[in-house]
């Protein structure tokens, strides 16, 4: 498991493609946690979301899928970067 701090997101985007084709070719599977969107776009195959309220998970899926289909108005509003007025 990686944890990339904040502000790496250009390097994620370079090193992403590789990291794809490493997991792939070694048939190994790396997590990474973040937040930050174009690095999510940019990496991940399939994404879990985890919602520290309900401390579950909330949704799993292709990262496009969970922006355009997911019937989780909170997960919508995060992929597709809206925000929510309680």
């Amino acid at each position: 498991m990686t944890s990339r701090p904040p502000g790496l997101t250009d390097y994620l985007r370079r090193v992403g493609p590789i990291d794809s084709r490493l997991a792939r070719n070694l048939a190994i599977t790396f997590v990474v946690v973040t937040h930050e969107l174009p690095s999510i776009y940019a990496i991940a195959d399939r994404v879990i979301m985890l919602d520290k309220r309900f401390k579950k998970i909330v949704a799993t899926g292709r990262p496009q899928e969970l922006r355009d289909h997911s019937t989780d108005p909170w997960v919508r509003q995060f992929f597709n970067r809206e925000v929510s007025v309680p």
